[in-house]
C-alpha cells in the first residue's frame, strides 16, 4: 500500500502509533526485544499498515526533519507488563544462569586478584600504555640523552631442533637457549657501552614480546620437547632475572649505572598458549608466560622490600590487550608479538616482507581510528630480521627448524636478536643485530652432500 507523504500530520500518526504500543508494553524502539515479546515498531507497522522496516526508516527521518522521537518514558514498569507464565519462567531461568555464571566469574577473578596481592604482591591491572618518557638525567654529556631498546622474542626455550632434520647447522635444545640468551644480554651491555661515548641513556626498554617458550600448540612440539610446557616457564623466569640482574648491575666508565631505569614491556606469543588453537578471548590470560612475568616481577619486588635500591630501577608494563603503546622521544612505538596483525601468508615468491607490511598498514590505521597514532611498530613471530620503515621485525633466539625450514621452504636466517637506540631529537637512529651463534652459513658447508656418478675412465 503506498504510504502518505511525509508531511507533520503524517509524522505525529507514526509516532503516536509506535507510543501507543510503548505503552501496551511492547519493546520501544532501540532496546533489546524480551523473549516471547516483539517491538513496538512492529505492532504500529501492523497498525498502519506499513511493513516495520519502512517505519523504523521513516522514524530516522522524522527526528531528522520534525525533531520527533517514539516516548520511551510510555512504557510501563517491568511489573505491570503482561508476560506469559511459560515465558517468565524461561526468562527467570535464563537470568538464574546468568547470576551464576557471573557469581562464578567474580570468584575466579577475587582469587587471581588475591593470588597477586598474596602470593606476588603485584598490581591488579595491566594498563598497556607506559609513561611517556624517562625522567630526564642530570648528566654533563654534550650529547641528546638517548633510550635504548633490547628487543627479545621467539626463544621457544624448551623446543628441540636437529640440525640433521633440517640440513642446517642450527642444533637447539635447553643448554643452547640458556648459552644463546645469556649472550644476548652480554651483547646487549656491551654494544650499549661502545654505541656513542659519553652517552647519558635515560633508560632502557626491554622489550619481551612473546613466545618465550616452545609450549604444547602441536602434537609434535609435545611429544618431542625436552621440557614441559611448566618447566619451559621455570627455565626462562631464571634466565630473564638473570639477565634483568645484569642490566641493572651495568656501569658507564665513571662508575654510575648505564641504565638509570629499565622498563620490562611484556607481550605475549601464539606459542605461550595453553590451548591447542589460537583463541581471540583472553589472549593474554592464556598465556603460559605470564606465569614467569609474575615470578619475575615478585623476585624484584620482594628485593625492593629488601631495601634493594638496585631493584628499585625496574619497571615492569604489560596489558591485557597484547599490544602496548610506548611514546619514545616524538615517536609513538606498538610493542605487539606479530600474529595478530590482520595478515596472514608469506609463503609466495616476495617472502613474508608483504605479508608483514599489509599487517603494519591494517594495525596502524585501527589504531589512528582510535586516535591513538603509531609511528613505529616492532614485533617479532617471524623469525627473520627486518627494517621496513613503519615496522621493524626482530629475529629468532632459536632460529630455524623443522616446521620453517621443511614445511614452509623458508630461507633460513641465523638466529638473532634485536637492539635500537633513539636519540631525543632524532628518534630512532640505530639498528643493531645479536647475533647468538658463530656464522651458521659458514658452517653449512659440512652439511654431507652426495657425491655424483662418475664415469669409469
Amino acid at each position: 500500500m503506498p504510504q502518505a507523504p511525509l508531511t507533520r500530520a503524517e509524522a505525529e500518526r507514526r509516532i503516536n502509533a509506535v507510543n501507543k504500543a510503548i505503552k501496551a508494553g511492547y519493546t520501544p524502539p532501540g532496546q533489546a526485544v524480551r523473549p516471547g515479546d516483539v517491538s513496538a515498531v512492529t505492532v504500529a507497522a501492523k497498525a498502519l499498515k506499513f511493513s516495520p522496516g519502512s517505519l523504523h526508516s521513516s522514524i530516522g527521518r522524522i527526528k531528522q526533519v520534525f525533531g520527533l522521537v517514539p516516548d520511551v518514558s510510555l512504557a510501563p514498569a517491568a511489573s505491570d507488563v503482561n508476560i506469559e507464565p511459560h515465558v517468565k519462567r524461561k526468562m527467570s531461568d535464563t537470568l538464574r544462569d546468568r547470576d551464576k555464571r557471573i557469581a562464578t566469574l567474580e570468584r575466579a577473578l577475587a582469587t587471581a586478584q588475591e593470588l597477586r596481592r598474596t602470593a606476588f604482591g603485584l598490581a591488579d591491572e595491566m594498563t598497556g600504555y607506559v609513561p611517556a618518557s624517562f625522567p630526564q638525567t642530570k648528566g654533563k654529556s654534550k650529547h641528546a640523552p638517548q633510550t635504548a631498546v633490547l628487543v627479545i622474542s621467539d626463544e621457544q626455550a624448551g623446543e628441540n631442533i636437529s640440525a640433521a632434520q633440517i640440513d642446517f647447522p642450527n642444533d637447539y635444545n635447553a643448554a643452547i637457549y640458556r648459552k644463546r640468551i645469556r649472550r644476548v644480554f652480554d651483547t646487549a651491555i656491551k654494544l650499549a657501552q661502545i654505541h656513542d661515548s659519553g652517552v647519558d641513556y635515560e633508560g632502557l626498554i626491554l622489550a619481551w614480546i612473546g613466545d618465550a617458550i616452545s609450549g604444547d600448540i602441536h602434537q609434535d612440539l609435545a611429544e618431542t620437547q625436552e621440557l614441559t610446557a611448566p618447566e619451559q616457564v621455570v627455565m626462562v623466569a631464571e634466565e630473564m632475572i638473570s639477565g634483568i640482574q645484569a642490566l641493572l648491575e651495568a656501569k658507564r666508565p665513571d662508575g654510575k649505572p648505564l641504565f638509570p631505569l629499565i622498563r620490562l614491556i611484556f607481550v605475549p606469543g601464539n606459542h605461550d598458549r595453553d590451548t591447542m588453537k589460537p583463541r581471540s578471548k583472553s589472549y593474554v590470560g592464556h598465556s603460559l608466560t605470564i606465569m614467569a612475568l609474575y615470578a619475575i616481577e615478585s623476585h624484584f619486588k620482594a628485593r625492593i622490600a629488601a631495601g634493594d635500591k638496585m631493584a628499585a630501577r625496574l619497571q615492569v608494563f604489560g596489558s591485557k590487550s597484547g599490544d602496548v603503546q610506548v611514546q619514545i622521544y616524538h615517536q609513538t612505538v606498538l610493542f605487539t608479538h606479530g600474529d595478530r596483525m590482520g595478515s596472514r601468508g608469506g609463503k609466495g615468491f616476495v617472502g613474508a616482507e608483504a605479508t608483514i607490511l599489509r599487517g603494519a598498514h591494517l594495525t596502524r590505521k585501527q589504531y589512528a581510528g582510535m586516535g591513538r597514532p603509531v609511528d613505529l611498530i616492532i614485533c617479532g613471530h617471524w623469525h627473520i630480521s627486518r627494517d621496513l620503515k613503519i615496522v621493524i621485525v626482530n629475529g629468532s633466539i632459536a632460529g630455524p627448524g623443522e616446521y620453517s625450514m621443511r614445511e614452509l621452504r623458508a630461507e633460513p636466517e641465523e638466529p638473532s636478536q634485536t637492539m635500537l637506540f633513539f636519540e631525543r631529537d632524532r628518534g630512532l637512529i640505530s639498528r643493531r643485530i645479536i647475533f647468538v651463534e658463530p656464522s651458521q652459513r659458514l658452517a653449512s658447508n659440512d652439511v654431507p652432500l652426495v657425491p655424483a656418478f662418475n664415469r669409469a675412465a
